[in-house]
């Protein structure tokens, strides 16, 4: 019986904090500090970073980024994910800022428990402040994982960054297109891998926490109306990973949560708009 509910369980953490400003070791230093205070976890299944996780996210131009881009299996970001990843013999994701030949790309990688490369998505619909330097990934996309912890169960998952779930044409149609939300039911993907670093708006940031991370949550359940209307019965689950605090003026959202989609709608787990810190989520799947 225990073996049986260990094969319909997944372990998920996901950190929340502000990159340094153009700092990238100095962002893995927060980051360790962070997972320190779990280190003697043994049966995590999932690490999620936030977007672009280990710089911070304004840049005005391409010559402004250029010398922090990396090439998605050499640099800081695969170098420190492949660590932790070995470190808790788990999945780690990831955002990141990717150069590829000439192209610039918003990112999101995963790698395995050995450190592999297995995964690495363009962000696909780009937020304002993306397009100073980068260009939009060709679609969204999926990938099965096996839990080896869970006796290989394999689960398919959907990732997505940050404006991905926003609609592509904005305002006029954001009640009545769901992009996002249409692929990740199609897919009949069980966890949607959300790497983000959400503006909110300021009025908010020393206002009512809770009404901040109420909307917050709300507004990202309203976008995927698709799946959770698909009829899946199985349980599935909205993964999203945010920054905290306040870059260039602009605050941002935390509220790093755990949704629950289907059957049926349920914040599971979630932090507050501010606070530097990990969850950590046991989901039946």
């Amino acid at each position: 019986m225990e073996n049986q509910n260990l094969k319909s369980k997944l372990k998920i953490c996901q950190v929340q904090f502000m990159p340094e400003h153009k700092n990238p070791t100095k962002s893995i230093e927060t980051v360790r500090e962070i997972m320190n205070q779990i280190q003697d976890e043994k049966d995590i299944d999932l690490i999620l970073l936030p977007e672009m996780a280990l710089l911070n996210y304004y840049f005005l131009s391409k010559e402004e980024i250029e010398p922090f881009l990396e090439i998605k299996d050499q640099g800081l970001t695969y170098q420190f994910c492949a660590e932790l990843a070995k470190q808790f013999d788990c999945y780690v994701f990831s955002g990141y800022q990717e150069k590829e030949d000439n192209n610039y790309y918003n990112s999101q990688l995963g790698v395995d428990p050995q450190g592999n490369l297995i995964a690495n998505y363009r962000k696909h619909n780009l937020y304002i402040d993306d397009t100073y330097w980068a260009i939009q990934g060709d679609c969204f996309q999926s990938l099965s994982l096996k839990f080896h912890k869970r006796d290989n169960i394999e689960v398919k998952v959907s990732q997505a960054i940050c404006a991905d779930i926003d609609p592509v044409v904005y305002p006029d149609n954001k009640d009545k297109v769901f992009e996002l939300g249409d692929f990740v039911a199609k897919e009949n993907a069980q966890l949607v891998l959300f790497t983000t670093a959400w503006v909110f708006d300021p009025d908010y940031v020393f206002g009512d926490d809770e009404k901040s991370r109420s909307d917050t949550h709300s507004y990202w359940i309203r976008r995927l109306k698709p799946k959770i209307e698909s009829g899946d019965l199985r349980p599935t689950y909205f993964i999203a990973a945010d920054r905290c605090g306040e870059e260039k003026g602009h605050p941002t959202a935390g509220s790093s949560c755990v949704i629950q989609l289907t059957p049926k709608v349920e914040i599971i787990n979630s932090l507050s708009m501010k606070e530097t810190n990990y969850i950590i989520t046991e989901i039946d799947i």
